[in-house]
């Protein structure tokens, strides 16, 4: 019983959600079977302890004061009547959140009755509503294309012949609509192209990037197809220039988007930043930097409140890229407590760990990793990596041959690991073991074979892909002194 679907969407359902679904199936206008209610009312009773004990059928069988729930059958064919409730439920709530879509519904259901006095108050007043919103997204694009395609719905049935230009306003918002879709369509296939190498076809993609470039000032002060369109030509071009042109568009046109698409407009030109730090471009640590630095006064990283933990190390992997030490410091301490806070104290001490680390404070450091039990695979790989590089700066040598042992034996046992992760670090705690082994030799062994030594290893690490941290491995061979 437990494996029904019921169980499984209603655990997602907070305490406020689960008492209005009760509410819902109470009521006979959605819903006329008693038996519904009753299942409903048990559950929401129990709410959120669906176990076995409580949900095994027997139970809900004596539970459920209702004729329609004595047999296992019966019961089969009332789960079958919730689970349609509940989904109307979920339809409804989707709409409720969707006032837009409401009003053109009222619309819709006034010009079906003919009350065209009523009809023509309510689409003044909802066109003057639409037009005083904040934001100048697709979705106000799309409202607006809804809006205009009713009112010329309402002026073809009332078969004036009147001037109208409803068409043509419901033409104007399509368009916009349209290609700001298909911008921010186009720059997300750019990213998944990246990750899993897939195909998409875009046939009409060129058309649109051509109408646009010829055409400039039909779309300067439309917010969506500005962005995406910058956006778009940062991704598709290698000229550094793009990123700039993007950043500029975006930040002129912030106030014109949600929250949430500002989380992922900005999405894009982190991810850009990344692969040009990736390709070995010097500017961009500083304009990753500053990309947080603006996300975080926005309030655009926090997510139901809390800074997720990722967020916390890669801000301060940039900043200490960049030697923000002090500024690292404060953010370390200042977003602690804004951490999930079954994560907290591991993501506080890694990142701590990093900054003490960065300033040459290893004894610290090497406390700090080695007391915390890491069960997030990633930060049990970032951890490792990071206390490989402590042991070397300290030059403890014997540590670090046998964590170099023990990491082996880790992704042994952690299939799970991806393989670009897999080579990367694995290569990562190879080349440094040999750099540890060759600065242990290097007053035991001739001049001649250290230079040779050295020499294999440049060339071996300047050949080996992928391979992590591979500029701290370069600054670290030149260090060695023979």
């Amino acid at each position: 019983m437990l494996k029904n679907q019921l169980f499984h969407i209603l655990s997602t359902l907070d305490r406020k959600e689960m008492t209005r679904f009760k509410e819902f199936s109470l009521s006979p206008y959605f819903n006329k079977h008693l038996g519904v209610s009753a299942l409903v009312g048990y559950l929401s009773a129990i709410y959120p302890e669906f176990t076995e004990k409580n949900c095994a059928k027997e139970k809900l069988m004596t539970q459920i004061e209702h004729p329609s729930a004595k047999t296992k059958e019966q019961l089969a064919i009332l789960f079958t009547y919730t689970n349609r409730l509940l989904d109307r439920y979920l339809s409804q709530e989707s709409l409720k959140s969707e006032p837009p879509l409401q009003q053109i519904g009222l619309l819709r259901q006034l010009r079906q009755k003919e009350q065209y006095k009523t009809y023509e108050k309510k689409l003044q007043n909802f066109q003057r509503d639409l037009g005083k919103g904040p934001y100048r997204d697709g979705e106000y694009y799309y409202h607006q294309f809804l809006t205009a395609q009713e009112a010329d719905l309402y002026y073809t049935q009332r078969t004036s012949h009147e001037q109208d230009n409803a068409i043509q306003q419901k033409e104007n918002y399509l368009d916009v609509f349209y290609l700001s879709e298909k911008l921010k369509d186009a720059c997300e296939i750019k990213v998944r192209q990246r990750i899993i190498s897939a195909d998409y076809v875009t046939d009409l993609l060129e058309v649109i990037l051509k109408v646009i470039k010829e055409h400039p000032e039909r779309y300067a002060d439309k917010p969506p197809i500005v962005v995406y369109y910058s956006i778009y030509q940062m991704m598709a071009n290698d000229e550094h220039s793009y990123y700039y042109e993007a950043f500029k568009a975006v930040e002129k046109h912030a106030s014109f988007f949600s929250k949430a698409e500002m989380q992922s407009i900005y999405n894009f030109l982190q991810n850009y930043c990344v692969n040009q730090i990736n390709k070995g471009a010097k500017e961009f640590p500083r304009a990753s930097f500053e990309l947080y630095q603006i996300q975080l006064e926005r309030g655009l990283l926090i997510i139901n409140d809390v800074l997720p933990e990722w967020y916390y190390k890669n801000i301060v992997t940039t900043a200490l890229r960049i030697n923000e030490v002090d500024w690292v410091y404060d953010f370390i301490e200042t977003y602690r407590d804004r951490l999930n806070p079954e994560v907290k104290e591991n993501a506080y001490s890694f990142n701590l760990a990093s900054y003490y680390y960065a300033t040459q404070v290893y004894d610290k450091a090497l406390r700090l990793l080695l007391k915390v039990e890491y069960t997030d695979l990633r930060y049990s790989l970032s951890a490792k990596a990071l206390l490989l590089r402590t042991y070397y700066d300290l030059e403890e040598h014997e540590p670090l041959i046998s964590l170099c042992k023990s990491f082996r034996q880790f992704l042994q046992r952690h299939k799970e690991v991806s393989d670009f992760r897999r080579k990367g670090y694995g290569h990562f705690f190879d080349w440094t073991r040999k750099l540890s082994q060759l600065r242990f030799n290097v007053n035991y062994i001739s001049k001649i074979k250290t230079q040779l030594e050295y020499e294999k290893l440049e060339k071996g690490m300047g050949e080996t892909a992928p391979l992590f941290n591979r500029d701290w491995l370069v600054q670290r061979l030149k260090e060695i002194r023979f």
